[in-house]
């Protein structure tokens, strides 16, 4: 199938010499709504396939001898206390950062945070005073945030969402070198819904990939009815110059794009034809536009919202659907997870459902189940080290478990590790508070690049009722041989 794209050239917004860094986040105020939660239409029924996931559970992980060289270690565990006291992260917390030695750069709902003692201690920034001269008029920060590190220009992507009082709304792109971000000083770039061909949409659900040569920005495109996505493809070489051309591929048949992570020349993503099929596109950087390939993937069970009930009898996975949430290329071989209901292969709970396939003939090598017997599993994020191994963090929760956040090597040996349990879920989901999600990250750990950084959350403590107390966590880990080794790759 054909499909086009169109060349853009995104505009300069402006220089940033001044972001304060503060100690604690800012009180939080509640911003104002931009606009109501869409949910995304439903993936339509596939056929059902006489495939399933032989994936042992979580339980069994860890079981057989091997050598205790390759067993999973957390070098840094951090939570970053402060916007749980100044109630500033919500129970859809969407933390993201990214890493480069002793800079971190951590972000979530209404928060940002920099460290430069390699993830141990944080100082914050207002996203939505940070760069407010430079707003569009009528526009202002929102909500989601996403961070990433392009290694081969040596500079950090801050993607930040931004609404409007009315009409359509930008998202805006945010570059510094490793030492601006503790410098303070960040170039920036929006992308409004006209330079996507969208105008009379509304852009949400950003994320970010790093290819060989190019950085990978997508977004979901809410028209006034149904929804669409958008992928940019921006060369590193105008985000260097200050001058970014970039092709966007748009399209309004399928929703969620998400690109895999260390991508290299040939950008991959995916999206649900239907419960048994997924749409993925390949995009070589020397091709001005994708392809797409179906591939048949073990059938599953999905829709918007999960029913996953908590220790105290609250649930918390009223929020969740089965849009990707994870992918990333590991030497060549394209990973793609997303979160499906109990019923699918026969698991009594939601969990992660990941489809590994070869890169060079685009078909399925497996269904991968990242599943617990007792409770349910979502929002999985995945990427690759320089071993080529797979990371996963994501969140557990329910039945004795209380939400809590895990991260895991999938690749063989596989491995999985606590970050941190969770003392308590969101609200009651009869008050539209039971909620989590949507997304977390997992980077390399630059330039240890044979570990993994993570973010993750949970909520703490006896909490305040808001659910915006909630303890985000900055993880790195690998495994324990890499650890060990120190600096480097």
């Amino acid at each position: 199938m054909a499909f086009s794209t169109r060349e853009v050239t995104i505009p300069a917004v402006g220089a940033q010499a001044a972001v304060e860094h503060l100690d604690a986040p800012p009180t939080f105020q509640q911003p104002k709504r931009i606009h109501p939660r869409r949910l995304l239409p439903p993936v339509k029924p596939g056929k059902q396939r006489d495939f399933h996931s032989l994936t042992p559970a979580l339980d069994a992980f860890g079981a057989a001898a091997a050598p205790s060289s390759v067993d999973l270690v957390l070098d840094t565990n951090t939570p970053l206390t402060g916007p749980a006291a100044q109630s500033t992260a919500s129970s859809v917390g969407e933390p993201s950062m990214a890493m480069n030695g002793q800079v971190v750069f951590y972000t979530g709902n209404w928060y940002a945070a920099v460290s430069t003692d390699a993830g141990k201690t944080f100082s914050y920034i207002d996203p939505a005073t940070a760069f407010k001269q430079f707003d569009p008029p009528g526009g202002s920060f929102c909500c989601d945030q996403v961070v990433h590190y392009i290694p081969a220009i040596d500079t950090f992507v801050w993607l930040l969402q931004y609404g409007p009082s009315s009409g359509d709304n930008i998202q805006r792109l945010a570059f510094a070198k490793t030492a601006d971000v503790a410098a303070k000083r960040w170039k920036l770039f929006d992308v409004s819904t006209a330079l996507l061909g969208a105008k009379g949409t509304f852009l949400d659900f950003p994320d970010l990939a790093v290819g060989a040569n190019c950085l990978y920005m997508t977004t979901n495109v809410f028209p006034d009815s149904g929804v669409g996505s958008a992928v940019l493809r921006i060369p590193f070489s105008g985000i260097a110059s200050g001058n970014i051309v970039a092709k966007v591929f748009l399209d309004f048949d399928f929703n969620s794009f998400r690109v895999t992570q260390n991508c290299g020349s040939t950008a991959y993503f995916a999206a649900h034809r239907d419960s048994s099929t997924l749409a993925v596109f390949s995009w070589p950087e020397a091709d001005d536009a994708p392809s797409q390939s179906l591939i048949g993937v073990s059938t599953w069970r999905g829709g918007n919202g999960y029913v996953s009930t908590l220790p105290d009898g609250r649930r918390w996975l009223d929020r969740v659907d089965p849009r990707i949430t994870g992918a990333t290329l590991a030497g060549d071989e394209v990973w793609f997870a997303w979160s499906v209901d109990k019923g699918s292969n026969g698991r009594a709970f939601p969990f992660v459902q990941i489809a590994r396939i070869d890169a060079g003939d685009l078909t399925l090598l497996e269904n991968i189940n990242i599943f617990d017997l007792q409770s349910a599993t979502a929002y999985a994020a995945l990427n690759t080290n320089a071993n080529d191994e797979v990371g996963i963090s994501y969140a557990l929760g329910g039945g004795p478990e209380f939400p809590s956040h895990m991260v895991g090597i999938l690749t063989a040996p596989r491995r999985d590790v606590l970050a941190e349990a969770g003392e308590r879920g969101p609200l009651d989901p009869n008050s539209r508070m039971g909620e989590w999600g949507d997304y977390l990250t997992v980077r390399r750990a630059y330039p240890r690049e044979r570990l993994f950084a993570a973010s993750g959350y949970t909520m703490e403590g006896k909490g305040n009722g808001s659910n915006r107390d909630v303890t985000p966590r900055f993880v790195i880990f690998g495994r324990a041989a890499d650890v060990a080794a120190g600096s480097g790759v």
